[in-house]
């Protein structure tokens, strides 16, 4: 299974609050899109050829760019949604009449949900140094959003 893919197997691994549902659509969505172009990489990578390389790049870069885009609006999305006046209120409910269980599990979805997407960056940040090459990392195809010089080093 490529770096790519693992986003999809992390995504399935935890329940995600309603409005972060349609985004998961979404990104999956992406992470088929990107798949071949990560799997045509490794496989010229493999076998040296520089040339295919340095073509693939580029679009592999740009997936990878809406990618980290995907699991930004992840992150934000989960943060409205935790932070939502409703949501809030809620709490102060649930701690002011002592219902400390439903408290805990509202907290708990929230915690895995933040650790997923941070596990589900570092994975692609994997993929990008070592797979791809890209020194900068994420950052760096943040930056040139996906459009970025291409280095390429067989190992």
């Amino acid at each position: 299974m490529c770096q790519i893919c693992l986003l999809e197997s992390l995504s399935e691994e935890v329940r995600w609050p309603k409005p972060l549902e349609s985004h998961i659509s979404d990104m999956k969505l992406l992470v088929e899109k990107a798949h071949p172009f990560a799997d045509q990489f490794s496989k010229m990578q493999k076998q040296g050829n520089l040339t295919a390389l340095e073509k693939l790049q580029p679009s592999l870069a740009a997936n990878v760019s809406d990618l980290i885009t995907m699991l930004d609006i992840l992150d934000e999305t989960r943060e409205q949604w935790w932070n939502d006046p409703k949501k809030s209120k809620q709490r102060k409910e649930w701690t002011e009449t002592y219902q400390e269980s439903k408290l805990v599990a509202l907290q708990k979805v929230n915690n895995k949900t933040k650790e997923t997407i941070d596990a589900m960056r570092a994975r692609l940040g994997v993929c990008t140094k070592w797979t791809m090459g890209v020194a900068g990392g994420l950052e760096e195809i943040k930056e040139t959003e996906g459009k970025m010089e291409v280095h390429i080093e067989t190992r």
